[in-house]
């Protein structure tokens, strides 16, 4: 059998940034930095991404996530709230959960009656999110399996599959299996009157 070709994620065009990086950018401490980037891949499946940061003496990364606004632009952003130096970067990884709810509001839209695998499906990514999850989140996708086994219908399972909260809450705790990391860190020196915003080879 022929093995399936993995389509990388590219994280590119990474902004703010003067002349690729090379100058600075300045910004008031306690103000929000807005990243952006392009982000993208082949085929048709939905991506995540959010913007990680960590000032100099934290050895764990934060998160503030990205949207999409156009193009294959994402932007987000993040509050500088301390007078030291950070280091930023960007992660991107496949939505599956979203992807599939997706297509099966395609499959619905079109008149598709029977999705009696497509739901097995769906139940499988719930499943697979809660054995991932942190606690909190794992109780609520436990508690939305259990009320998936005691729906009554079709019909129901799907609408509890397809609710935005649950969506949400995978999207959240599902594991980021093909995730790309931008290849940089954008450092930020920060202090009460600027930030300098500049680029150097991604250290993990």
């Amino acid at each position: 059998m022929k093995k399936q070709r993995i389509r990388p994620i590219l994280i590119e065009r990474v902004q703010p940034a003067v002349d690729d990086g090379r100058y600075p950018c300045k910004r008031a401490v306690g103000d929000p930095l807005e990243v952006s980037a392009d982000i993208f891949k082949e085929g048709h499946d939905l991506l995540d991404a959010v913007i990680l940061y960590r000032a100099r003496d934290e050895s764990r990364w934060s998160e503030a996530p990205m949207r999409p606004v156009g193009n294959d632009r994402w932007s987000g952003q993040f509050r500088l709230e301390r007078n030291t130096r950070y280091a930023v970067t960007i992660e991107a990884w496949t939505n599956g959960f979203g992807t599939w709810v997706e297509e099966m509001e395609r499959r619905t839209a079109a008149g598709q009656t029977d999705l009696g695998s497509e739901l097995l499906e769906g139940r499988e990514l719930v499943r697979r999110a809660a054995a991932h999850a942190a606690a909190e989140g794992a109780a609520a996708l436990r508690l939305a399996l259990e009320r998936y086994e005691a729906a009554s219908s079709q019909q129901a399972r799907l609408d509890l599959l397809l609710d935005p909260a649950l969506r949400r809450v995978v999207a959240r705790e599902q594991e980021r299996k093909d995730r790309a990391r931008y290849d940089r860190e954008l450092e930020v020196v920060v202090d009460r009157g600027t930030i300098a915003w500049e680029m150097k080879p991604l250290g993990r």
